[in-house]
């Protein structure tokens, strides 16, 4: 069911969200926390959204998750930092969207 006011691609793109979240809803503290990550990152179609400069940051990120977890210690984000990036990448996988 489409929301009144909404653009087609803008609903097919939501409907590819809520579908990504419902995915990981149903693996969540099934997957390992790293994978369960890169696996959403993966769907929401972070590695064709993200600029090949920032990729190696992506996979620092999960490596050093993937090393916290062996450790079974706990990592701390700046909260800014991390923002940014989502948003800087939403807007870019949105770009990536519309130009299809």
């Amino acid at each position: 069911k489409q929301l009144p006011g909404i653009a087609d691609d803008e609903a097919t793109r939501l409907q590819q969200i809520s579908a990504v979240l419902q995915w990981a809803e149903m693996k969540r503290d099934r997957l390992a926390l790293s994978i369960w990550i890169e696996q959403i990152w993966l769907r929401l179609g972070g590695a064709l959204a993200t600029p090949s400069r920032d990729l190696r940051c992506v996979e620092a990120f999960l490596t050093a998750l993937r090393k916290a977890e062996q450790l079974n210690t706990c990592i701390a984000f700046e909260r800014t930092t991390v923002q940014d990036h989502l948003v800087r990448t939403t807007a870019i996988f949105a770009r990536v969207q519309y130009i299809e």
